[in-house]
């Protein structure tokens, strides 16, 4: 199975293409070249393996929760390139692509996130018997919250910087790119994941995707959104005007 797989969920972006579970090609991003390098870097990866669009078969997207834009942008990306192909969609959470590039000794691992304004985006993932994470509000990884849903989400935390650093313990592997800014701040028992894990990568998306659509994942190319975690800032600014 031929797959297309682009994250464009934090500040970088990346693009990749595998056989399977088979990365052939990967392509990073720089920061801020996102919206301008997404299709073209598709388009170069894609020339470079000989493929036409419709070789490929399997579209997977990261889905967030991170930057509003670069969701928006990856994802309406990916159901384009799907719809026109007829290629099969899948969205993969954020939190999920990190756990997954946690070497396999870590079993309980807390994926932070830049959540903006003083605050940040938690998940607690567990390593299930057969190598699946899985959120720790859930028995399974095929629960509800486990998939792709737009808005607040019960299985991620929005937590204050200095809430979380209060509360950090020994026994969960931290990643994420938001480790760059706290790194001082952590206490001197805090196991962190090595750096190279701490940003998500489309090859990771691509990986985690066909093992969901061998288990029979589908997602619907008009369904689908973004996990955002949190209402944008205009929209919170609506919200406190329509209470006052």
């Amino acid at each position: 199975m031929r797959i297309l797989a682009l994250d464009t969920s934090l500040n970088a972006g990346s693009v990749a293409l595998l056989e399977d579970t088979t990365i052939l090609s990967e392509e990073q991003i720089p920061p801020k070249g996102t919206a301008r390098e997404l299709v073209p870097t598709i388009q170069r990866l894609l020339k470079g393996l000989a493929w036409a669009p419709r070789d490929v078969q399997l579209v997977a997207v990261a889905v967030g929760p991170g930057s509003f834009t670069g969701l928006r942008l990856g994802l309406a990306t990916g159901k384009v390139f799907a719809y026109a192909t007829q290629a099969t969609l899948v969205g993969v959470d954020t939190p999920r692509v990190l756990a997954e590039q946690v070497p396999l000794e870590g079993q309980f691992v807390q994926v932070i996130l830049d959540a903006q304004r003083g605050q940040l985006f938690v998940a607690n993932l567990a390593r299930a018997a057969d190598g699946r994470w899985t959120s720790e509000v859930c028995e399974s990884a095929d629960e509800t919250c486990s998939r792709p849903l737009q808005g607040p989400r019960r299985d991620i935390q929005l937590m204050d910087v200095e809430s979380w650093l209060a509360n950090i313990t020994p026994s969960r592997i931290l990643v994420g790119p938001v480790l760059r800014s706290l790194a001082q701040r952590l206490p001197s028992d805090a196991q962190v994941a090595d750096s190279d894990c701490w940003e998500p990568r489309a090859s990771t998306v691509g990986r985690l995707a066909a093992g969901d659509f061998r288990r029979g994942r589908r997602d619907d190319v008009w369904a689908l959104a973004p996990v955002y975690g949190r209402p944008s800032a205009a929209e919170e600014k609506v919200r406190r005007l329509l209470q006052t």
